[in-house]
């Protein structure tokens, strides 16, 4: 599955490519609009972090629920079915493939993001624990939409309406101080929002897993919800 992606110049692009060019337009145009923290950390280390929030966003429903429904429809889930395999493992095993491919892909960023400005004391094994619940959230919101959707044209429509509401209410692109009150009431509750305040307070302010519990417990709870009814209701065909 891997080789299937580095060989497609289209997917190399949006996975690697995509991510660096928003964080390189926004550091250009809005950079110098966000202050620096208390810990010592660039303003674009908070651009950072809501650009790595939508490469992991971009990673479940397109590198999932988007490639999944394709597979359906062109009958390759129905062939990797009759593998001497159980059908939990190839599940896990396209979890493993977008996680690999999110995390090369963050990786990139974050360097990127460090030649380029200052960061402040970041607990590395916690920025580790939030990017994996949100990659594991978000693998559970691919697969649970593909057991709703069944085209893969339907696929890109529903996966680009969640995406682009998500990237811009969230806070990954504009902050959510600038959105009226009913607004931010209601963007508060999306997951890439929760995921954004996560990753904001561990790269950008510099705090511990205190900080963040109740966006991991989110996110693990609605990983959950989101896998079990998938299970429920996925179809290979």
């Amino acid at each position: 599955m891997l080789r299937l992606i580095f060989r497609d110049r289209v997917a190399v692009f949006w996975s690697f490519a995509f991510p660096v060019i928003i964080f390189g337009l926004m550091a250009a145009t809005t950079g110098r609009f966000y202050p620096a923290s208390a810990n010592g950390s660039s303003g674009l280390m908070m651009l950072a972090a809501g650009v790595i929030a939508i490469a992991i966003t971009s990673g479940g429903l397109f590198g999932i629920g988007a490639y999944l429904v394709g597979a359906r429809e062109s009958g390759v889930l129905l062939r990797y079915r009759t593998l001497p395999v159980r059908s939990s493992v190839i599940m896990v095993c396209t979890m493993m493939r977008n996680a690999v491919v999110t995390a090369l892909a963050i990786a990139l960023l974050y360097a990127i993001a460090r030649l380029l400005a200052a960061a402040g004391p970041v607990s590395a094994p916690v920025l580790l624990i939030v990017i994996a619940v949100g990659v594991l959230g978000f693998s559970g919101f691919g697969i649970l939409i593909t057991s709703f959707v069944r085209t893969h044209e339907a696929s890109a429509a529903v996966c680009n309406l969640l995406f682009y509401l998500m990237m811009f209410l969230s806070g990954a692109t504009v902050p959510r101080m600038f959105m009226p009150g009913w607004l931010n009431a209601f963007a508060v509750w999306l997951t890439t929002t929760q995921l954004v305040d996560a990753l904001v307070a561990v790269l950008y302010l510099g705090r511990g897993i205190a900080a963040v519990w109740s966006q991991l417990l989110y996110f693990l709870v609605f990983g959950a919800a989101a896998g079990a009814a998938a299970a429920f209701r996925f179809r290979w065909s």
